[in-house]
């Protein structure tokens, strides 16, 4: 068993509320960044960034870019270090709740807590201990750093009796955790794995691992109870999903979303548009606060895997928006 950090539940449930995102995109983000193949640029000091982030480490030794996350990883021993970056103003949140109390109740055993000096952080927490899993033990290391543009979140993990690696190394590659300036939006959007011809008024609200970024129409970046209409488009790298398939892993996808409830499906069809395979499912659903919403599910088909295209808005007002959710979504296309 290969430890990975972006496999920690608890981390996908303390990071999402921080983003501003209804609690079901983020889910979506998540379930979207199942492979990603991230190269890491290096500064003159030897810190690597991961791709889209601007927040790096120098990695120890046998370790190199992640091929599932964000971050760095040795496949043959397993040992692993992921990089969250999260806003500026939530390194208080984060803190509050690496709690012994909580960690304990991840299965921690006796874990330690000292706040340390880190460049460029104007404070910063490192957490040591080891995690309970039942059929193995693994040693964590994990740095909350704030910095001034954004709250580094770095997690180390190593199966507890490897040889390779020891806590006192894991330590060592946190404590160089650099911070460099943030790119644009529009920056990220430009070196995202595929392109949106016609965004069909909708706004960009961020980007996510170099992988998907979320939209809207309206003054607000995020959409409590839908308020406004929420688009994700993402990358999803992966092997060819034969064609007898694909129904039934676009129902399983969309029934996978979290915090979407009671969905009823209206259609669900492949379809060949522009040289490329599609597949759509329309549906509607009620979100956790009880807002009765219209769904459309599309993946585009690619050479490498798919483009997979969510759009929610609230039910009464489908009329006014699948009709510019479908003009987006025609206008997707890999890179």
């Amino acid at each position: 068993m290969r430890p990975r950090g972006r496999d920690f539940l608890e981390f996908v449930i303390l990071i999402k509320p921080m983003f501003g995102f209804p609690a079901f995109v983020f889910a979506l983000l998540f379930a979207s960044l199942a492979t990603i193949a991230p190269a890491a640029a290096q500064d003159d000091a030897g810190v690597q960034f991961p791709s889209g982030l601007s927040i790096g480490i120098v990695p120890p030794e046998g370790m190199f870019p992640a091929i599932e996350f964000l971050g760095f990883e040795d496949r043959r021993t397993g040992a692993a270090i992921t990089i969250f970056e999260l806003p500026a103003d939530a390194f208080e949140r984060v803190v509050a709740d690496f709690t012994d109390e909580n960690l304990r109740e991840q299965g921690f055993i006796d874990p330690q807590s000292e706040e340390v000096s880190v460049e460029g952080a104007r404070e910063a927490l490192l957490i040591t201990g080891e995690q309970d899993l039942g059929r193995l033990v693994i040693s964590k290391t994990i740095l909350i750093a704030a910095g001034e543009e954004r709250t580094a979140l770095v997690v180390a993990e190593r199966i507890s009796d490897s040889a390779r690696y020891d806590d006192a190394m894991m330590r060592d590659a946190l404590m160089t955790v650099s911070f460099r300036p943030p790119p644009s939006l529009e920056e990220l959007i430009e070196a995202l794995p595929f392109r949106v011809g016609d965004l069909a008024g909708f706004r960009p609200v961020g980007v996510v691992a170099n992988a998907s970024v979320v939209l809207t129409d309206g003054p607000l970046d995020d959409s409590p109870d839908l308020a406004q209409p929420i688009l994700l488009v993402a990358n999803v790298p992966g092997g060819a999903i034969p064609s007898d398939q694909r129904d039934a892993f676009a129902r399983q996808a969309l029934f996978a979303i979290q915090d979407v409830r009671d969905i009823r499906v209206e259609r669900s069809e492949s379809f060949r548009q522009r040289n490329a395979e599609w597949h759509e499912v329309l549906a509607r659903a009620r979100t956790e606060t009880g807002q009765d919403a219209v769904v459309i599910q599309t993946f585009r088909f690619t050479t490498d895997g798919l483009i997979r295209v969510v759009g929610l808005a609230r039910e009464e007002e489908r009329s006014q928006w699948l009709p510019r959710f479908r003009r987006l979504i025609d206008s997707v296309d890999p890179r």
